[in-house]
């Protein structure tokens, strides 16, 4: 893996090389992108911002620079993770699991309550037909993101403090996943037009 690097800036791709490390078929290997490299090999120079950004997967092979992969992530709430639908799969979707040194399964699974630690929004009724109302509990602003299961971004909304919206789905019925986040707490949860 020393020809590997990884980056959070596409005008510099080789930001962080990989350890003198071989993966072998049907293995893993977990790198944290917290920008601390005291705490090992496996930590790189730069950290990913969880508003969103860029990362990319270089090779240098002869001094030739050869982008492998690459992606423009937007807002990540904590505990869910942004990957391949599976191993290799040119989908990305939330995980509300994630599953470091592990293969991503075949269909995400959504959590549909309360984020950990946090008081939750109201989304009623779920499942619904065209229509459903989500009401913002706090004393914040609140920005919603609904997406798709596949990760498309279908409708984003910011609500007042203490207001009710209501978003009406023109798409398709199916899952979907509300992302929720205020200044100071996020969350997520699934919810379902017949």
């Amino acid at each position: 893996m020393s020809s590997y690097f990884l980056s959070d800036d596409i005008s510099n791709p080789t930001k962080w090389s990989f350890p003198d490390v071989s993966i072998n078929s049907n293995d893993f290997l977990l790198i944290w992108c917290s920008g601390d490299t005291t705490f090992g090999e496996y930590h790189s120079n730069f950290k990913l911002s969880a508003s969103g950004e860029d990362v990319v997967l270089s090779q240098v092979i002869d001094n030739e620079t050869s982008l492998i992969d690459g992606l423009s992530f937007g807002f990540q709430s904590s505990d869910i993770s942004f990957g391949r639908e599976t191993d290799a799969h040119p989908n990305w979707v939330f995980f509300p699991y994630p599953t470091p040194n592990a293969s991503n399964g075949t269909i995400p699974t959504f959590i549909d309550s309360r984020s950990k630690n946090e008081s939750s929004i109201s989304a009623f009724p779920n499942p619904y037909l065209d229509h459903i109302k989500i009401v913002n509990p706090f004393d914040e602003e609140m920005m919603i993101e609904v997406y798709s299961l596949s990760g498309q971004l279908l409708a984003y909304h910011i609500i007042g403090i203490r207001e009710q919206y209501l978003y009406f789905d023109f798409e398709e019925k199916g899952i979907r996943i509300l992302k929720w986040h205020t200044d100071t707490r996020n969350g997520a949860l699934k919810i379902v037009k017949l």
